[in-house]
């Protein structure tokens, strides 16, 4: 498979995970701000088994990581993502 199909097939799996943590979460408030930080997504991939969300700096990459890793995790899983992947 070529680096271009992958990169399309993981851009897919991260557009239904990320509709799938969007769904879970209750006020518009939590939203929002999910939405906020899911914008400063620059790009997504898979590099040795571990799915890379890449964004447009530090502070949103801390974020994402501190506030919704476990989460993200389980919507890449339920979103029918390789559950070896690790998320980073």
């Amino acid at each position: 498979m070529s680096n271009e199909k992958i990169d399309l097939a993981m851009k897919e799996l991260w557009e239904r995970a990320k509709a799938i943590f969007l769904s879970t979460l209750r006020s518009d408030e939590e939203k929002s701000q999910a939405a906020r930080y899911f914008s400063m997504i620059t790009s997504v991939c898979v590099e040795n088994g571990v799915f890379q969300i890449l964004t447009l700096n530090s502070f949103a990459a801390d974020f994402l990581k501190t506030e919704y890793a476990e989460r993200l995790k389980t919507c890449l899983d339920l979103a029918g993502g390789d559950k070896s992947l690790s998320l980073a």
